[in-house]
Parts: structure tokens; C-alpha cells; sequence
């Protein structure tokens, strides 16, 4: 069993704090974290700053563009990251658990779980519409799920009724997050006759 459901399945109440690297200063990373552990906290997730303002909402996009302004990318945080290791335990398995376990949360046993994965199955957008039409009519929910930039969890791969690929190119999770939108619009078009998908 790993740290994150060891801390999972222990009877009591968890405290997990998030914040964003880079912020409020680009050097502050290994300094929050450790300030985190001597408090106690449970579990440490660490916000890689990005422009998306729909993703996180208004507070998390604004401390992720003061970041970005300050200069984190993915490099930065990986070599800070590297610094922290030398003194705690940190694996990109555990990184991989604890974003699965989150997501499961929020899924009911009732939802269609489509996980996006490059290996997964191609579908045209005529077969894409299908689908959706099928779930629609059934009263399913369908939820997408994309990967954050480590990959899958197994326990997201096992919960998922399909793995869907967009390309067999590997693409950032943050770009599948526009294409899946206008996919899932196009199968909408699709699906309802409407003059916006040409063969």
C-alpha cells in the first residue's frame, strides 16, 4: 500500500493543502513545504501555474499568473522538487494516486467515464456523436477525464468504462482540454443536424 492510501484509510479526518508554485515569490516552493510538514498536514499538493482561467477559477488563475510572471515553469518546479527529495519522500506514483483519488471523488457509479490516454481507442467524430447520442438517450452521464501531465492513476484506468485517444502524437493535458471541447461540441452539431461538421 502506498503513503497516500495508507494516509487514506486512516480513521481520522485529513488535512490536504494545495498551493500554487511560483507564488507568492518563485523561490518560496521548498519553504512552504516544509513550513506545511512542521504544521502537520497530512498531504501537500502542488499546483503547477498555467493560463486557463475556466480550469481553476478566479483565485487559484490569479496566483498562477503572478507565478508565471515570476518566472516558475515546469523545469523550475521539477529542479525545486529535486531539492525537496533530498529530504522527503516524494514519487511521481504518489503525484499520480493522490490527482486519481481526487477525481474519483467526484464520480458517481452511475457516470459513463471516458479517461483520455494516447494508447486508448480512436474514434471519427461521426462515431464520437454516436456515442454521446447513445448515453444521452440512456440518461447516463458522461465524464471525461483528462490526465494531469504525469499520466493516468490505475485506479482511474480501472474505473473508466473507456479509454479514449485523440491522437496517437503525445499531447499536453492542457491542450486536449480545448479539442475534447470542440469534439464534444462537433458530436453535439452531429447529433442534432446542425450545419457545422463536413465529411
Amino acid at each position: 500500500m502506498n503513503r497516500i492510501n495508507q494516509k487514506l484509510n486512516e480513521d481520522k479526518k485529513l488535512l490536504s493543502i494545495y498551493f500554487t508554485a511560483g507564488y507568492p515569490n518563485l523561490n518560496d516552493t521548498v519553504t512552504i513545504i516544509e513550513n506545511l510538514e512542521k504544521s502537520g498536514v497530512d498531504m501537500i499538493e502542488i499546483g503547477l501555474p498555467f493560463s486557463d482561467p475556466l480550469a481553476d477559477g478566479p483565485t487559484i488563475q490569479a496566483s498562477s499568473t503572478e507565478a508565471l510572471k515570476n518566472g516558475m515553469t515546469t523545469e523550475v518546479l521539477f529542479k525545486q522538487l529535486k531539492d525537496v527529495r533530498k529530504t522527503k519522500t516524494i514519487t511521481r506514483e504518489m503525484c499520480i494516486n493522490l490527482e486519481g483519488e481526487r477525481a474519483l471523488k467526484e464520480i458517481k457509479n452511475s457516470d459513463f467515464v471516458i479517461a483520455l490516454d494516447e494508447k486508448g481507442a480512436e474514434y471519427t467524430s461521426i462515431e464520437f456523436s454516436k456515442l454521446i447520442k447513445k448515453k444521452k438517450d440512456s440518461g447516463q452521464t458522461i465524464v471525461f477525464i483528462i490526465g494531469g501531465s504525469l499520466g493516468l492513476s490505475t485506479s482511474i484506468r480501472d474505473r473508466a468504462d473507456q479509454i479514449f485517444s485523440m491522437s496517437k502524437m503525445t499531447l499536453t493535458h492542457l491542450m486536449i482540454r480545448p479539442f475534447l471541447l470542440e469534439q464534444i461540441y462537433r458530436g453535439i452539431c452531429i447529433m442534432n443536424g446542425k450545419e457545422y461538421h463536413i465529411e
